[in-house]
């Protein structure tokens, strides 16, 4: 058995992709604007039809930029955005962030319990419904940026997508496959995956007694029009799909805590697009033969050239938009950030959407 598994992770490292990466400006360009919204992290995307892509967006700043400065700037927990067109060329985004009664900024869309706030997890359209998976946070006493705990997940759906996303009616649901603990984490809802008839959620389990902190990846499957009967979910262990969602199988020990798993035709192998736990600047991939595993090893596909702007800059959250990509290529995603929260304020070129394409 030991000589079969080495064998097969040989071949899979050895049948590595080739992949050549060129930025993609005519993408950035239309996520860099200099009034209203004006930068965030995060962003996940869901196609909502064949024309339309819905954004994904967690702390936003809202403002003004002048002279590669944030200026009067807000910062609310989540926003999203409605892309029409699917090139650069011809396509066009509309952010969207809540107002109070007063017409100030305020977060898209707030916890049903009225406690801390809402990061997007990855979303999906499934038996015409929008499905969100949200994360739970509230402060935490850790040193900034990293002021934050998690608390809860939840599953939300939106049966009114179709409307304009001011109209939309959620109703959430908290996942019971969530552990909170000093010892380990695990959630779902970091990525999703529809193919034929099965939805497939990835999650994660950290184990909080190693450091650097060891994430890794683990995997349920849904069917289509089941995925808020928590009692059909099944989770992937060693060939089988079990239903103890404690004991998942746990690929890797390196990962983000978002990224997307995505299916590229030329390779015929879905690809794991991931920034590092470590918060190195690069972005990484796995690939499989099937939407479930055996994952090959790591590669780094892109170094992060924003890390060289400052020491205090870090890179994190990247991600791959099928709906926007090639048969022989993806297009990905990553985020900028910086420990100094001043320079968020004085650097504009920071805590915007990097677009980069991989090509295969």
């Amino acid at each position: 058995m030991f000589w079969k598994v080495w064998w097969l992770a040989t071949l899979m490292q050895m049948f590595a992709p080739k992949i050549i990466v060129e930025p993609a400006h005519d993408w950035e360009r239309l996520f860099m604007p200099s009034e209203g919204w004006i930068g965030s992290d995060c962003a996940y995307s869901v196609p909502l039809n064949q024309n339309t892509l819905l954004w994904l967006y967690d702390d936003t700043f809202i403002g003004s930029i002048k002279d590669g400065k944030r200026t009067n700037a807000i910062m609310v927990r989540n926003s999203i955005g409605i892309q029409k067109g699917r090139f650069p060329d011809r396509a066009e985004v509309r952010f969207i962030w809540g107002k109070d009664n007063f017409g100030k900024p305020k977060d898209f869309i707030k916890p049903p319990d009225g406690k801390g706030w809402f990061w997007f997890g990855h979303g999906s359209v499934c038996d015409d419904k929008l499905w969100l998976f949200l994360w739970q946070f509230e402060p935490s006493e850790a040193e900034p940026p990293f002021n934050f705990a998690l608390k809860a997940s939840w599953l939300a759906k939106v049966e009114n997508f179709h409307d304009e996303p001011e109209k939309w009616k959620f109703e959430f649901v908290p996942v019971p496959f969530f552990l909170q603990s000093h010892e380990r984490t695990i959630c779902f809802g970091n990525a999703i995956l529809s193919e034929g008839y099965w939805v497939f959620v990835y999650g994660v389990s950290e184990d909080k007694r190693h450091q650097p902190l060891k994430r890794s990846l683990i995997i349920a499957r849904i069917p289509k029009g089941e995925v808020d009967d928590f009692g059909s979910w099944r989770f992937y262990r060693q060939g089988n799909w079990i239903s103890d969602w404690r004991n998942a199988e746990t690929f890797g020990d390196d990962l983000g805590f978002e990224f997307t798993v995505s299916f590229v035709p030329s390779l015929k192998l879905y690809v794991a697009v991931y920034s590092p736990a470590d918060l190195s600047p690069v972005v990484k991939i796995r690939w499989s033969q099937t939407p479930f595993g055996k994952w090959s090893e790591p590669i780094v596909a892109y170094q992060c050239p924003q890390r060289m702007w400052s020491s205090s800059v870090f890179c994190y959250a990247a991600k791959a938009h099928p709906f926007l990509s090639g048969a022989k290529d993806l297009l990905i995603t990553y985020a900028s950030n910086s420990f100094d929260f001043r320079l968020l304020l004085e650097d504009s070129r920071l805590y915007f959407p990097h677009f980069v394409r991989l090509k295969f």
